[in-house]
């Protein structure tokens, strides 16, 4: 640490706490047997590959569900609310697990931290959501006004693509209107809203943001970062919150029919735990997004051969077996799959029309006829006993 840091109390203190908590917690992971946490398990599920995540947390909205190895970790410290990191949490994950501290990266992000920067530190929104702490006798009232523009500016560029983010600014938005410290009444800033909305927020949506939303905060959209949105139990928040939810609703739908499949697709090579993860329970698989969803039938027969066809003899064959696990216990999948495997066996077909190499073509029709017997005839049985 550089040495004017060394002099900063409370930086020190909390530097020392994060890592006696983070190392013996989730590094050692001496406390509870019942746990196994890692440093990676320091970023919040959907925090993967964010930078400058600084807070550590764990959302629960069941009172009545038992807590997290992750949640009990908070309670034992009497850390509620999470952890505010002084240096990033992917900063804390790379010294827990090399031991090695990048001294030039360390203080970069000390530097950032709100011991050191303070509420400079904070963007606009965050100032303004404390606007009932501001101590306006030390002259800062033209701080508050410059927060007012900057985050209106942000707002004409487009620059808020963060779900919870976004939120606040909402929030925050709304209660400047109502106490007439902007402009816009608070039809026309629920209005506006609704409009950054559909020209700007959903233009920049991802998969990711979008399953954040599901996933985690479910019907409970009411705080981030550790604050609470304001208003959010009023009439005029849950406006724009319901558009919001219908609005990216239906992008991630269309996403699902038209690219979603695609993005499978790459992992069929690319990684197979990933790929059959993704479709059907399998160990070790780093998510399992579509096992209720019929992905399958959005992909395009060609591609899909292609990309089988591609992969070694042994895991040529292992792809009927893996997929036939995924009816056994979701067999009505089946019936928007089954027609997709029609295609699959056509295009197949063709394949073999087109190939001189008859060991080959043994090959490739065995493959036809495991997808007979491990898939069409279940589906067909399937349209029999509906007749």
């Amino acid at each position: 640490m550089e040495v004017d840091y060394h002099q900063n109390d409370k930086l020190v203190q909390n530097l020392i706490i994060q890592f006696f908590i983070f190392f013996i917690e989730f590094k050692l992971d001496l406390s509870d047997e019942t746990s196994t946490l890692t440093p990676q398990d320091l970023l919040g599920r959907y925090d993967e590959g964010k930078d400058e995540v600084r807070h550590v947390y764990e959302f629960s909205f069941d009172k009545d569900k038992e807590p997290t190895p992750k949640q009990r970790v908070f309670e034992k410290y009497e850390q509620h609310n999470g952890i505010t990191t002084v240096v990033t949490v992917q900063q804390w994950i790379s010294i827990l697990t090399s031991g090695v501290v990048d001294a030039e990266r360390l203080n970069a992000e000390l530097a950032q931290s709100d011991e050191v920067a303070g509420v400079a530190s904070w963007p606009s929104w965050k100032r303004l959501w404390h606007l009932y702490d501001w101590d306006f006798s030390d002259g800062s009232e033209h701080e508050f006004w410059s927060d007012v523009e900057d985050m209106q500016s942000q707002l004409k560029d487009g620059c808020y693509v963060e779900v919870g983010e976004f939120l606040h600014v909402v929030g925050v938005s709304l209660m400047l209107a109502d106490h007439e410290l902007i402009d816009q009444t608070v039809p026309d800033t629920i209005a506006a809203m609704k409009t950054y909305i559909d020209e700007k927020f959903v233009a920049q949506l991802t998969d990711d943001r979008c399953r954040g939303v599901s996933e985690r905060f479910v019907r409970h959209l009411d705080s981030y970062d550790g604050l609470g949105f304001i208003g959010r139990e009023d009439d005029k928040f849950r406006q724009v919150v319901d558009h919001l939810v219908k609005r990216m609703d239906a992008w991630h739908q269309t996403w699902l029919n038209e690219n979603a499949g695609k993005h499978l697709l790459t992992f069929l090579t690319e990684d197979w735990i990933r790929f059959f993860g993704n479709l059907t329970i399998i160990n070790h698989a780093p998510e399992q997004r579509y096992l209720d969803v019929p992905i399958l039938a959005t992909i395009d027969a060609v591609s899909f051969v292609d990309s089988w066809l591609s992969l070694s003899r042994h895991n040529e064959q292992a792809v009927v077996g893996s997929m036939k696990d995924r009816y056994k216990f979701r067999p009505a999948l089946l019936d928007a799959e089954g027609p997709w495997w029609r295609e699959i066996q056509a295009e197949l077909k063709r394949r073999i029309a087109m190939s001189e190499s008859k060991p080959r073509n043994v090959q490739i029709n065995n493959l036809i006829k495991q997808i007979n017997s491990s898939m069409i005839e279940e589906w067909e049985l399937r349209q029999f006993e509906e007749f």
